[in-house]
């Protein structure tokens, strides 16, 4: 599993996700209130959650994000 943090057009608002081919898919709504980083997910041990969690219709064109380091708040 490919995963990724990015931003559409504001560097404010990060999110991440799944990389699926040309795509970033996001997880939805609930994951991301429980795990708001990749770094909670790696610290809940929940990868296998998060490839559930993501919601296939709520994507991105990887043409279109600007990507950041996976970990944006890594220690």
């Amino acid at each position: 599993m490919k995963v990724a943090s990015f931003f559409v057009e504001n560097p404010d608002k990060t999110q991440y996700g799944i990389v699926n081919g040309d795509r970033v898919i996001t997880p939805n709504t609930s994951f991301i209130k429980r795990y708001p980083s990749i770094r909670d997910v790696i610290e809940g041990d929940a990868f296998a959650k998060l490839d559930k969690a993501c919601d296939r219709q709520a994507s991105y064109s990887l043409a279109d994000v600007t990507l950041l380091p996976p970990i944006l708040n890594a220690r």
